[in-house]
């Protein structure tokens, strides 16, 4: 080959090579970018952050109904009863979470908590929320502090009903480890004294001691003085736990005046 031929060779090669560096550059989709290829979780605490901008999605893919974009894939096997929450708090765009395990599915947008049971094998999808792009996601997977609720109650022996025959039952609670708490009240009193039925409610803010107060309406003819039937329920909740107190008992009904 003659230095000419070589040269227009080398000429050849170089804008060969320019041609190929203008390509553009196609990113690779993340290592768990389908379901049969999850990133597997060894133990909790875990948090993982990765780019999800080229994830795809994928017929095998969770759908709650709300739409999917990019999605990617975790898997964890329990290894104690336990609750335990996931979420994608830190993420730079909206999310959809789906989970799956078997005879069981859980849907959410950023955070699920579920009681885990030792040894089943539960699958993690975090999507994009409404189809939209993906970006940086953080996944969280730990179990959460448990709070307890505590909860006592007590109310009177006795009410008072005034002129409309609407009954007020008075009593103390004392709770902890909840925003609000509820009591309840269905109260009945024999047709044969010329009874009535009624039923009332209130919500009370949950703090350690206070006084309540419920009023209980007429819904089926007017109380009177006497003795009456009463079940009495109060509750208090927050996400994880809930505490009820059931009672039923005889009380005195008295008219205002008596009191």
């Amino acid at each position: 080959m003659g230095l000419s031929t070589r040269a227009r060779a080398a000429g050849i090669l170089s804008v060969f090579l320019l041609a190929l560096s203008a390509l553009p550059a196609f990113a690779a989709s993340p290592g768990n970018d389908n379901k049969g290829n999850p990133i597997v979780i060894g133990a909790i605490p875990y948090s993982n952050v990765q780019d999800t901008s080229e994830a795809t999605t994928s017929p095998t893919d969770g759908d709650c109904g709300e739409g999917i974009g990019p999605t990617v894939w975790y898997q964890y096997t329990a290894t104690d009863n336990a609750r335990v929450e996931v979420n994608t708090f830190g993420s730079d765009y909206g999310t959809t979470l789906y989970i799956e395990s078997p005879g069981f599915i859980w849907c959410g947008t950023d955070q699920i908590r579920l009681d885990a049971e030792a040894g089943a094998t539960y699958l993690f999808m975090v999507g994009s929320f409404g189809s939209g792009p993906g970006g940086s996601l953080t996944f969280n997977l730990f179990a959460p502090t448990i709070v307890p609720v505590t909860l006592d109650v007590t109310f009177e022996s006795h009410g008072s009903f005034d002129e409309n025959g609407m009954v007020v039952f008075e009593g103390t609670m004392s709770c902890s480890g909840a925003d609000d708490a509820v009591v309840l009240a269905n109260l009945f009193q024999d047709r044969r004294r010329g009874g009535a039925e009624g039923r009332g409610i209130v919500f009370l803010p949950c703090s350690a001691h206070m006084t309540w107060r419920l009023v209980v309406d007429q819904g089926n003819g007017q109380f009177k003085a006497g003795v009456a039937d009463v079940s009495f329920r109060a509750g208090a909740c927050n996400r994880d736990v809930c505490q009820d107190r059931y009672l039923e008992r005889t009380i005195v009904l008295r008219g205002r005046s008596q009191r």
